[in-house]
């Protein structure tokens, strides 16, 4: 299934762990898990785990971005960004200095 759209909705949420999961389509902007739309600004968060799931599409910029500018301690940021060995793509292109930790996806690529 897909993320809730008012998950993260806490200014106060610390440790995202979402990985190992079934969860599918694109990963979730900042506004959609909370910065904006539900009074979260996630200003606390220290680790998102997205690995090992079917999301689709990049790491979206407003993810990097928050970990650029988070004032707190934001040091683990792990996604399925490394590259597969038959189509060389990775499932989620994570841009340079955003992902600190790349593993293969088990999603299915095009």
């Amino acid at each position: 299934g897909t993320i809730a759209p008012n998950f993260g909705g806490s200014s106060s949420l610390r440790d995202i762990y979402l990985n190992n999961n079934r969860f599918s389509g694109p990963i979730p902007t900042v506004d959609n898990i909370g910065s904006l739309g539900n009074g979260g600004t996630l200003g606390e968060i220290q680790e998102i785990l997205l690995f090992g799931n079917n999301f689709s599409g990049p790491v979206p910029n407003s993810l990097c971005d928050l970990r650029d500018t988070n004032t707190t301690q934001f040091d683990s940021f792990w996604a399925d960004c490394k590259p597969d060995e038959i189509t060389l793509v990775p499932q989620n292109f994570c841009r340079d200095g955003c992902c600190n930790q790349c593993f293969i996806g088990k999603g299915a690529l095009p």
